[in-house]
């Protein structure tokens, strides 16, 4: 018995746009420098109050060279490990410059960050929604 494979696709001709690209992973970067940025797990210490939290993360924001000017602490949750949960938090920043978003969505913020934790992406702020209308 016999396995058909699929052929597979030939590279596209040199000179191609996509040739450069043929056979290699690509990762999309989302550019948001200046916008808000949110990180949806930060982890937190098992008895952290949301006030505790916010200090600890603006003292870790300002070692970073970071200053920020609006935070807002979000929803907990608990991430399962093999070594026990993890208890998180999410937590937006906003009116950071430029150069301090770049430097936050590269670096991160905290521990845990092969589990997805400290990671903080582009996030729209409530001011760029439209108006609601009666």
């Amino acid at each position: 018995m016999t396995l058909d494979t699929p052929p597979t696709p030939a590279p596209p001709k040199r000179g191609d746009a996509d040739s450069r690209l043929f056979g290699r992973l690509l990762i999309t970067v989302i550019v948001g420098f200046g916008l808000p940025v949110m990180a949806c797990y930060i982890v937190a210490g098992e008895a952290e109050s949301e006030e505790d939290f916010l200090k600890a993360m603006h003292t870790a924001l300002r070692a970073m060279g970071i200053t920020p000017k609006k935070m807002l602490c979000g929803i907990e949750h608990r991430l399962r490990t093999p070594d026990g949960p993890l208890r998180t938090r999410s937590l937006m920043l906003a009116e950071l410059s430029p150069d301090e978003s770049r430097r936050l969505q590269e670096q991160g913020l905290g521990s845990f960050r092969h589990l997805g934790c400290g990671l903080f992406l582009p996030h729209k702020g409530i001011q760029e929604l439209h108006p609601v209308l009666e």
